[in-house]
């Protein structure tokens, strides 16, 4: 016979499994609409070119919302192995980061909108880790903040865009920092201690390398 406690437990588990269930097709919901209707649609793809001027960073943006995108995922999946969803809050704010997502894969011609998305997702990330402690009762990390220096940093450049955007190599410059930013955020997430800046990036990539497996 379980206890009330097991009980709760089981069923803790199984409603933090059927929102995973859910929340996880919706990835790939995302996927098919950004690329259905968006990159799909571009002429140089129907005339099987490849793109030139602005439609060149119009594809560099849409690979900026997609990479974002797939280490989300990977990301998401990460983090909810260790810490299971257990609010009704933080499966909601997974629906909307999809949904940001979806909007900014749609929206790559308009870079301003894209970074203003990924900006608005990692606000949601923020929301996300602290229902995540609240639900474990567990104290704020450095990891936290590096969440809140991505989404700073995102935030800036989305006003930049939308400011000064139309000097080309201004928004080429924007773009650029853009990956940066989301490989640094993916980089110091995946660290096991905060070292300082350099020294946390160099970490992570020796242990990378270390345990990549031989192919």
């Amino acid at each position: 016979m379980q206890t009330p406690h097991r009980v709760v437990g089981s069923e803790r588990a199984q409603t933090g499994k059927l929102r995973v269930d859910f929340v996880d097709p919706l990835f790939a919901v995302a996927i098919h609409i950004g690329f259905s209707d968006g990159l799909l649609q571009e002429e140089w793809f129907h005339r099987w070119n490849w793109p030139s001027g602005d439609a060149t960073f119009q594809l560099l943006s849409f690979v900026l919302g997609f990479v974002t995108l797939i280490l989300s995922w990977e990301g998401y999946h990460k983090s909810i192995e260790v810490r299971a969803i257990r609010s009704f809050w933080r499966f909601i704010l997974d629906i909307l980061i999809v949904v940001a997502y979806l909007i900014a894969l749609v929206q790559f011609r308009n870079f301003s909108a894209v970074l203003s998305l990924l900006a608005a997702a990692y606000l949601l990330f923020i929301l996300w880790d602290l229902f995540k402690r609240a639900e474990y009762q567990l104290p704020l990390s450095w990891r936290d903040w590096v969440t809140v220096g991505a989404f700073v940093a995102l935030l800036l450049l989305a006003i930049v865009q939308g400011l000064v955007g139309g000097v080309v190599a201004v928004r080429w410059a924007l773009l650029v920092l853009a990956f940066l930013v989301t490989a640094a955020y993916r980089v110091y997430k995946a660290a096991l201690r905060w070292d300082g800046p350099i020294k946390t990036f160099r970490n992570v990539a020796r242990d990378a390398f270390r345990y990549a497996p031989l192919v």
